[in-house]
């Protein structure tokens, strides 16, 4: 994968990324067949974050951007792939009607410093009826596919067969966690909202200790 990484910064870059185009953005060659950013460029748009420099992230000959340690670029990327609503460093999906605050789909970034990553609330995952089929119930599934590709390449449909069997009805993956591409996953299910939520971990990190109904 081909990637290039827009910055709004007159420094030089570190030793080793080429300056590729006439605007000075970095050329950054990313293997498509790893799991996630190489440590090297991990600790380059680590720097970036720091220094309060969100980088616009484009891949040439590539699906999704990889996940980077940057919370405010994934989202970003998120969007752009999935069409989802940017909020800065929440993605969402259809507002429920009647609440612009309530979305039957959200992803939230957390900020660097904790050992979670992020989670995605699904506050519906079936599509019921027509009219849920006309106002986009049917692209839940298919985005969610998406997203747990996104922190896991390679164990995102383990991770979709765990969530479809929770929102189905089973609790067997609650109240435990589980390890996919040197991460840790949990699901917690909340009975009176209605809603599943999916807790993921930074890489090579574990998750905090997670409290709720039935986890």
């Amino acid at each position: 994968m081909l990637a290039r990484v827009q910055k709004k910064s007159n420094n030089r870059e570190p030793h080793g990324f080429s300056r590729g185009s006439f605007r000075g953005d970095p050329i950054i060659l990313i293997d498509p067949t790893t799991m996630a950013v190489p440590l090297v460029i991990e600790a380059y748009l680590k720097k970036l974050y720091d220094a309060n420099i969100h980088p616009n992230i484009v891949s040439f000959d590539g699906t999704v951007v990889a996940w980077t340690p940057d919370p405010v670029a994934n989202i970003k990327a998120i969007c752009d792939e999935l069409g989802l609503n940017n909020g800065g460093n929440t993605a969402t999906f259809y507002s429920i009607a009647g609440n612009s605050n309530i979305h039957i789909l959200s992803v939230v970034s957390m900020p660097t410093g904790t050992g979670m990553d992020g989670y995605i609330v699904f506050k519906a995952w079936n599509s019921g009826n027509q009219q849920q089929q006309e106002q986009g119930y049917g692209k839940i599934k298919p985005i969610a596919k998406e997203l747990f590709k996104f922190y896991s390449p390679t164990g995102y449909s383990q991770i979709y067969n765990m969530v479809d069997a929770s929102w189905s009805g089973s609790y067997s993956y609650t109240a435990k966690t589980y390890s996919f591409d040197n991460r840790e996953y949990g699901i917690r299910i909340d009975d009176e909202s209605n809603t599943l939520t999916l807790y993921i971990s930074k890489p090579g990190q574990k998750l905090p200790p997670l409290k709720g109904v039935n986890m």
